[in-house]
């Protein structure tokens, strides 16, 4: 199953590549930029900011930490 969820994400990243190839440096840039603002949240280098967040500033609530997360990208 690994292996299938891999190659998936070789042929994604492949596909990008090549279509931002053609679109040129600047306007891939600026879309991979958007791309990743969008999906950057579901990775989990962000839950584990989140939970260093949580460590160095306990007393902050929700909205500050999603405040702080958002500034870093």
């Amino acid at each position: 199953m690994k292996n299938i969820k891999y190659f998936l994400q070789f042929l994604i990243i492949i596909t990008l590549f090549i279509f931002f190839k053609f679109l040129g440096l600047k306007l891939s840039s600026k879309l991979s930029g958007y791309i990743m603002y969008i999906f950057g949240p579901l990775f989990r280098s962000n839950r584990t900011a989140d939970n260093n967040i949580k460590r160095a500033l306990p007393k902050s609530t929700n909205k500050e930490r999603k405040v702080i997360l958002k500034s870093m990208c």
